[in-house]
């Protein structure tokens, strides 16, 4: 071993002299899956799993100051065959209410109707910047968006999950 001897009866023992570095790493994907209890066949169970699995991306998204520009499902039925589907976003995303919107698509267009036992959503595609088109028929509200978040997030944090939310995204009673 000539010269490399010593050094490699220190590394043995653990001793290494070299420099730590630290480097930072950006989230490439943020993502939530839950197996169920039982097999799902009804899709406003499922709706109800993605709506709070979409807040819990979008926040993390949304602590880390990051937008996706890609949503995508995961669904595996109860013979464990598991397939996703995603979509490219126009414009990048952190918000609930979206992503809840687009899983919720992504679902009627994927599932095909066979029981599920595990469902989950992943945010990609990241970036730093809420660089978007402005539409002219884009109303005030939807300029306030993350201000809005922002808030919803606070009471949310201090008085749990999903105690405020967008109404739109409110369960429908009949």
């Amino acid at each position: 071993f000539k010269n490399q001897a010593s050094r490699m009866i220190e590394s043995a023992h653990g001793i290494d002299y070299s420099l730590v570095c630290f480097r930072e790493s950006k989230e490439k994907s943020i993502s939530v899956s839950e197996i169920l209890p039982e097999d799902i066949t009804d899709t406003s169970k499922l709706k109800e799993v993605l709506l709070f699995q979409s807040d819990k991306v979008a926040r993390s998204a949304r602590r880390e100051g990051l937008y996706a520009r890609v949503v995508s499902i995961i669904l595996k039925n109860n013979q464990f065959v598991s397939y996703s589907h995603q979509k490219k976003l126009v414009n990048p995303t952190n918000a609930t209410e979206e992503v809840y919107k687009i899983s919720c698509e992504l679902l009627k267009n994927t599932w095909k109707g066979e029981p599920i036992r595990l469902i989950g959503i992943r945010l990609a595609d990241f970036t730093s910047d809420n660089q978007k088109q402005v539409s002219l028929f884009e109303s005030e509200s939807e300029r306030n968006v993350d201000k809005l978040q922002s808030v919803i997030d606070d009471i949310n944090d201090k008085y749990g999950n999903m105690k405020v939310m967008p109404a739109s995204m409110k369960k429908k009673k009949n």
